[in-house]
């Protein structure tokens, strides 16, 4: 009993650690919405859009949750081989566990090549 104690101990404090070093500010939706590099005139294309989850165990431990909208965007822009999207959307959601809490980031827009 005393080594499952000791094993618990030692897994929630790595975990913590790794929650907590994820220090990265989530990006505004204007930074979003204007990329990391400058957009020249392109074509607009169809819909993208893409999806990023966290978890947070025992509503104390983050584990990637602060960096799942710029993850999303990403998706979106990999998923679509765009360069940016214009007029993004953010959308939340959460799912209630009983240890936990998954966090998930969506973000749609039109694509620009």
């Amino acid at each position: 009993m005393r080594h499952h104690l000791r094993t618990l101990t030692v897994v929630l404090s790595i975990a913590f650690l790794v929650g907590c070093s994820a220090t990265a500010p989530t990006p505004s939706p204007q930074q979003l919405s204007q990329g990391s590099t400058p957009i020249k005139r392109g074509s607009a294309g169809g819909k993208a859009s893409g999806l990023a989850c966290g978890i947070e165990l025992f509503d104390f431990v983050p584990i990637g949750i602060w960096s799942r909208t710029e993850r999303a965007y990403s998706a979106a822009l990999d998923k679509a081989g765009a360069r940016a999207l214009l007029a993004p959307t953010y959308s939340d959601s959460r799912i209630d566990l009983m240890v936990a809490t998954l966090k998930c980031s969506a973000v749609e827009g039109t694509a620009v090549y």
